[in-house]
Parts: C-alpha cells; structure tokens; sequence
C-alpha cells in the first residue's frame, strides 16, 4: 500500500532567480506588434493589436504549458544548532557582554566546539540575538543536547533546533532538473492528447521556485551563507540530515503543424469531474500556539511512530512532519476500514501529542490520471464555447488551435497549481489548511477540477 514517499528530515524549496531561455528547436516568445490576449480564470478577453497598445499585457504563450517539479534527496553537510538565549538571564541590558561571550566559549570548547564554529549574531530592537553552532552533521543527538546544556549552563537557553544545508547542490540539482523536464514532457503529452493536438518539440522553458521554504529551510539550501542567515524553521535535535530539494519549471512545447498567429483569441474553459475513491490517507494537524514553540521532541516522535505502528500500519505508510509549533501526522489507510480506522489515529495522536485541531481524510484514486483526461477535455469543450461567443463578437472566424495552457487545476477543494496526480505529499506540503478533508465517514469519492486556457487564431 505504499505509495513511495521518503521520509524526510527537512523539505526545502530551492530559490533560484527565474531565467528563460529559448532553443533552436523552436518557439519564440510573442511580441507586442503580434498581440497578445489578457486572461484570468473565468474571464477571457480579445485584444485586436490594430486597436490598443498591448505592450504592457501578460503574455499568453503559444504552444503546449505545462508546470511541472521534481524532488531529490541529498544529505546535509552544513549542520547549525540554533539555540536562542533566555531573555531572563539577560536582564535589562538585553545584551550578551563580553565575559558572557568568553564564557560561551570556554563551555563550548569543553564539548569539543571550536571557536571558530561559533556565531553569536548581534542583538536587536526585535531579539536578544542567537547562538549557532556548526556541528559535524553524525554528532549523535546526546552530543548535540550536550551542546545545547553548557550554552544553558552560562546563559540559559529559551529555544534550541537545527538548520541545514547542503554546500554543492550541483549533482542533485542536476538530477532534478532532469526529472521536471521529464515530468513537463509527459503531463504535456497527457494534456496535448486531452484535447486533440499533437505535441511538437521543447519550446521554451523558466525554471520557478518560492524562495520560502519549511521544516528546517533556507532560502536557498545551495548556499551554505543561507543557512546561518536566512533559514526558517528549526528541527529537532537529533533529527536525519537530510535536505529535499524541490526544482520547478514551466514549460512549454510547441504544436505540431500550427503556425504562429498573428491575431488571436483566448478563453478559459473550467470543469471537474469525479470517480470513485479506492486510496484515502488520515491528516490529523497538532499545534501549540505557545509564542516560542519548541520543536517535536525525538522521543515523541518515536513514542508517536510506535503507537501508530501498534495499529498495524507500516512505517512507509506513515508521515510526520513538524514545523513552527505545527505537527502534521499523515497515514494511508484502506478505504474499506474507515470510519474506525480515522478515529483510532486521532485518539493515538491526542495520547501523545494533546489535542488535535484539525483532523479528517483526504480521498484520491489509482485511476486519477483517466478522471483529469476527462476534466480536461470538458474543460477544453467550455473554453470552446467561449471563444465560439468571442469570435462572433469579433467578426471573426477561429482557425487552429495555437495554445494550451492549465491553469490552476487540483484536486476539489484543495489547493490549487498542484498537480491532483502527482505524489500526494506535494498536495498535503502545499497547504495542509486548504486540504479537502472529508468527515471520516463520508462517501469514498475522488473529484477533480481543472482550467485550461485555449488560445486559437483568428481569420
């Protein structure tokens, strides 16, 4: 019942700076004197480049767009422990003084800390300034509390976790990248089919990313600079070194036998369809709203995965992640055993974690890639209805198809921009409040929805 997940000490989101690039292949971007069509979901408008000055539209790119990502897991060689000094033990002053700093030192060259490996940043109008310090990344979780306790001994410490990184990105990102053009390709063959044309070459291509990441990130994991400076969310001590790095890129790939159109028209087509559910996976989300959240203890954890695993799920089947006070526990299930099997996760949660604030089942299918073809096409089918309306209001007759482009599907209710049948983490990552849960005794079914933007020539 796996569906191939990692565990995952850390998910990071690699920033990178957005860059085009066009080959030879084909496919240049449209300029302004060819015009170019403004649309949002649900609206759609022409614009007659004889008309306006649309040098300032958005562009709407011929051809077949996809968005697309990929994911490769490396091991962390740039490890931080954290540590935020008690603000009581400062006092007034709400400064770490010199004689602090030397004490600092002394302690922590007991533990075999050089000093060189210690950054005590200044303090403040906001903080009293942090303690880190860089480790090698097998210290053992005991020799990392170690750590933590002489820091505490000589100033005493409010919050402690660990930040990673990982210096030379090089080989992972490669793999990744390759993989997201692997993965552009083929949903654009998917979307290509869906809707009737044939799918030409590799076109255009920018690669994408949020600067944001979770669960110990950085804004950029590639620079280990990043790491002391920028991260966002500390893990528990003791935690795997491990770094994910999510590579995006959208896409673009030409159509075959359509020519570039000089005046064209646009229109966003919308649908969701549904089949019956046969996969369903438990989300129970804990949270503390305390003002400095600690991170989830190693031993809870494992307290956690043990009475989970005493349930009779297998460890692959199970998923907890924590970041910023938030701890979000996912379990695949079978979709005959609930409603029983929703509720004895979120009791076995509660023992150990406390009250739960959010809990229910988010249903998905095996056969979801058939019931997206069939939302694509009804989509493609309004968007045709659409552009039949503008046309006429136009005086003008539709030629080819000239672009495709989906914008915005998911799975219904869920977030949108993530692919419904794509690894189920990247739906429960993208925004565990915006999931689709159901009531655990509600009726197994998969719905999709999606919007595709169809472009096509005017004569």
């Amino acid at each position: 019942m796996a569906h191939g997940r990692r565990w995952m000490a850390a998910v990071l989101a690699l920033g990178l700076v957005a860059a085009a690039c066009d080959n030879d292949e084909g496919g240049e971007s449209r300029s302004a004197k060819n015009g170019k069509v403004k649309t949002r979901s649900g609206f759609s408008s022409f614009v007659d480049p004889t008309l306006t000055d649309v040098a300032s539209q958005p562009e709407t790119r011929e051809g077949v767009t996809v968005a697309a990502e990929a994911s490769v897991e490396l091991d962390a060689d740039e490890v931080f422990i954290v540590i935020t000094p008690s603000s009581s033990e400062l006092g007034d002053s709400a400064e770490i003084d010199d004689d602090t700093r030397r004490d600092l030192v002394r302690a922590l060259d007991g533990e075999g800390v050089e000093e060189d490996e210690i950054d005590i940043t200044p303090e403040d109008e906001f903080s009293y300034g942090e303690i880190r310090v860089r480790i090698d990344p097998d210290l053992a979780a005991s020799r990392q509390e170690a750590i933590v306790d002489a820091v505490s001994d000589v100033i005493g410490v409010d919050s402690e976790g660990l930040a990673l990184g990982v210096s030379d990105c090089t080989e992972g990102l490669t793999d990744a990248q390759e993989s997201a053009l692997d993965a552009a390709r083929d949903s654009a063959a998917s979307l290509a089919s869906a809707v009737g044309v044939k799918l030409g070459k590799l076109a255009h291509v920018t690669e994408t990313a949020d600067p944001e990441a979770a669960y110990g990130g950085v804004a950029d994991p590639c620079d280990p600079e990043s790491v002391i400076d920028t991260y966002t969310g500390l893990l528990a001590l003791g935690s795997e070194p491990k770094v994910e790095l999510t590579y995006r890129v959208l896409a673009t790939f030409a159509i075959d036998g359509a020519e570039q159109a000089r005046r064209s028209v646009s229109a966003v087509g919308t649908a969701e369809t549904s089949g019956a559910a046969d996969e369903a996976y438990v989300l129970v989300l804990s949270e503390s709203f305390e003002e400095e959240p600690e991170p989830l203890a190693p031993d809870d954890r494992e307290e956690l995965l043990d009475a989970l695993l005493a349930l009779g799920y297998d460890e692959e089947d199970i998923e907890i992640d924590h970041d910023a006070g938030s701890t979000r526990v996912e379990v695949e299930v079978e979709v005959g055993d609930l409603p029983r099997a929703g509720r004895r996760i979120v009791d076995e949660v509660e023992d150990v974690l406390g009250e739960s604030s959010t809990s229910g089942v988010v249903f998905t299918s095996s056969e979801c890639e058939t019931v997206l073809a069939d939302a694509r096409k009804a989509a493609f089918e309004d968007a045709g209805r659409r552009l039949d309306v503008l046309a006429s209001a136009s005086d003008s007759k539709l030629a080819a198809v000239v672009g495709v482009a989906e914008s915005g599907g998911g799975a219904e209710g869920g977030p949108t921009g993530v692919d419904p049948c794509g690894d189920v983490e990247s739906v429960f990552s993208a925004d565990p409040y915006s999931l689709p849960l159901e009531a655990f005794d509600a009726e197994p079914v998969f719905k999709v929805r999606t919007a595709v933007m169809v472009t096509r020539a005017l004569k």
